[in-house]
């Protein structure tokens, strides 16, 4: 019986459990195990360890476990309950969807709370929300009489941020260059005709409009 008691003490103070100063009695230390509840982007199902965490309620719950079973089945659903009550005044939080968001977290991931005794597995909990995230877009738009660089329709959206028009045709040299023979930065050939890229000196400039991104639930 002694060796099984030695046995149990060693398990039961490894890695899996800590022993707080106030626990230390003349027995000798008391195993005791923390009640782990965090938010987490990614799915802990049977994890033994939390990745992807953006906020840690562990402290909120303050809850801990002693005796030879403290890694029970019945502490892992207590504790999941508590992390549940601790997580259930955060579903929806704006500060959430944010750090998900800055975490890297897709569209459409489920955020929730997880719950863990000592070191056993993670089991879901709290629902915090579904991410709803967009990125920015901007859109250009070429004023009238310039064609979109990508579409070439007159005052169009260019998805390249470009306009063209048609500067000068008919060359009187044959044959004329190839199309798409770069003029510097001004513009480039295309058939026997030369072509002008927009900008701010000949009024030909796209004009754009950046709409944000957003991040929530």
């Amino acid at each position: 019986m002694k060796t099984i008691a030695l046995f149990l003490l060693g398990v039961l103070t490894t890695a899996s459990t800590y022993v707080e100063p106030a626990a230390l009695s003349a027995g000798g230390p008391r195993p005791i195990a923390r009640c782990f509840c965090k938010i987490s982007i990614h799915d802990l199902t049977n994890q033994h360890s939390a990745t992807g965490v953006i906020q840690d309620l562990t402290g909120t719950v303050n809850k801990t476990y002693s005796g030879v079973f403290q890694q029970s089945d019945a502490n892992q659903t207590n504790c999941n309950t508590r992390c549940t009550a601790a997580a259930a005044g955060l579903t929806g939080s704006q500060a959430l969807a944010a750090a998900a968001c800055a975490a890297g977290a897709a569209n459409g991931t489920v955020v929730r709370a997880w719950s863990a005794v000592g070191t056993r597995e993670y089991k879901s909990s709290q629902q915090i929300g579904v991410l709803v995230r967009t990125e920015s877009v901007t859109t250009c738009t070429c004023p009238k009489g310039w064609l979109a660089n990508t579409t070439n329709v007159d005052g169009g959206v260019t998805g390249d941020g470009r306009c063209k028009r048609e500067a000068c045709a008919n060359f009187t040299v044959s044959p004329p260059p190839p199309n798409g023979t770069h003029v510097g930065t001004w513009g480039f050939t295309f058939g026997n005709s030369l072509v002008a890229y927009g900008s701010a000196a000949n009024g030909g400039a796209a004009s754009c409009v950046t709409t944000p991104g957003s991040c929530h639930f």
